[in-house]
C-alpha cells in the first residue's frame, strides 16, 4: 500500500511539473495597442486603426471572432510601424471581435479585445437652408457615410401628426435633399435611414423647430 501511494505521489508530482507553463514564451511588454476604432468602407469592408508604442517590434497580427463563432488567429498580418490594415471578408448585420497586437521573436503583447457591431452606418451631421423668400422650401445635407448603400429612406413627422415613412427614397450616395412642403407653424421631424443588401441602419432624427421670422424679412 506504502508502495502504491509513494507511485501515485510520485507520478501527480510529474504531472504537475510537465504542466507548468515556465517554458511558454513571456508576454511582449515593449509597448501597447491603444485607440482601436473603425471605419466602414463599404458592405464587406472595414479599416481597423490604432495607435502603438512599441520600438522593436516585428510586426502586428490581427485575430478576429465573428460571434458567437470561435476565434480565427492571425487573420491579418503587417509588418512594424503599421497603425492600419483593411479587413475585406465581413457580413453585414454581424458582431465581430478583434484583437491587435505585437510580436516579437515568439512573443506577443497582451491586448484587449475590441467590438464592432458591423451595421449599415447613417446620414450623420444633417444641416439645412432655409429662406424666407420660399417658406416651404429647405433644403437638408448631411455626412454621407455610407455612399456605397443603395437608398436612403427620409420619414417625416410634423408636429405631433403621425409619422409619413416613406416621405421620400433617395440613392444611397445622397448628401441632399429638398423638401417642398415646409410646414413652419410646426416643428419638423425627419428620420433618415440607409438600406444595403438588405440590411438597414439605426435611424437618424432630426427636428427643426419652427423658424422665428427675423426682422426686416
Amino acid at each position: 500500500m506504502r508502495c502504491f501511494l509513494a507511485l501515485l505521489l510520485l507520478v501527480t508530482s510529474f504531472g504537475l511539473v510537465s504542466c507548468k507553463s515556465d517554458d511558454d514564451p513571456k508576454p511582449y511588454t515593449g509597448g501597447e495597442i491603444s485607440a482601436v476604432s473603425f471605419e466602414i468602407l463599404g458592405p464587406d469592408s472595414i479599416r481597423i486603426n490604432w495607435a502603438e508604442s512599441f520600438t522593436d517590434e516585428d510586426g502586428f497580427y490581427v485575430d478576429r471572432q465573428r460571434w458567437p463563432n470561435t476565434w480565427q488567429r492571425k487573420v491579418l498580418h503587417l509588418g512594424p510601424n503599421e497603425t492600419s490594415v483593411v479587413d475585406d471578408s465581413l457580413r453585414l448585420g454581424e458582431v465581430y471581435y478583434y484583437k491587435v497586437y505585437a510580436v516579437k521573436g515568439g512573443r506577443e503583447s497582451e491586448e484587449d479585445e475590441v467590438q464592432l457591431n458591423f451595421n449599415v452606418p447613417h446620414p450623420i451631421d444633417v444641416g439645412y437652408d432655409f429662406n424666407w423668400n420660399q417658406p416651404n422650401r429647405i433644403r437638408l445635407f448631411w455626412t454621407n457615410n455610407a455612399a456605397w448603400a443603395d437608398s436612403i429612406w427620409i420619414s417625416k413627422q410634423e408636429g405631433d401628426q403621425d409619422w409619413v415613412v416613406p416621405y421620400a427614397v433617395v440613392p444611397g450616395n445622397a448628401i441632399e435633399f429638398i423638401d417642398m412642403d415646409m410646414n413652419i407653424e410646426v416643428a419638423n421631424t425627419w428620420s433618415f435611414v440607409s438600406f444595403s443588401r438588405g440590411y438597414q441602419s439605426n435611424a437618424y432624427l432630426y427636428t427643426l423647430m419652427p423658424p422665428k421670422k427675423e426682422s426686416g424679412n
